[in-house]
């Protein structure tokens, strides 16, 4: 994970449960808004693909030294773009969650942490494109 243990202290870490449950809240209702909108399946293709995506960035590809914010807004805003906002919010936790659990079991406490970097710049880069991209405007007219 990017944020290594002893990074941050107890008090913000505990302050990530409630920023990542904010996160995931939203994640829920962005969830819902893609199976109204596609279908079940194609959220669940969707999830699967970015969330093995996420561990191939993170666990497979080189990494180089350029920020945390700078990786997490490359990666997230990229993900949205190819797959939708859901999809790519799924990916981005449940990948963080495979190399915690598999990988670095020891950066597990700072999971809710790096789940929050990695979202908040997502939502963000979702709430822009709303703004900025009308409805139902084809990728090759951006």
């Amino acid at each position: 994970m990017h944020i290594e243990p002893t990074v941050i202290d107890g008090a913000k870490v505990v302050l990530s449960y409630g920023t990542a449950a904010v996160a995931g809240a939203y994640v829920l209702k962005q969830a819902a808004e893609a199976v109204r909108q596609s279908g079940a399946l194609s959220l669940a293709i969707r999830s699967v693909a970015t969330t093995a995506l996420v561990f191939i960035f993170f666990e497979v590809l080189p990494q180089y030294p350029v920020g945390v914010s700078e990786v997490h807004f490359i990666l997230g805003s990229t993900l949205f773009l190819l797959f939708g906002a859901a999809p790519s919010a799924n990916g981005l936790a449940l990948g963080l969650l495979t190399q915690g659990v598999f990988f670095a079991p020891g950066d597990l406490p700072q999971y809710f942490i790096n789940v929050t970097t990695l979202l908040v710049p997502l939502f963000v880069v979702e709430a822009l494109a709303r703004r900025i991209i009308a409805p139902n405007t084809p990728y090759v007219e951006l």
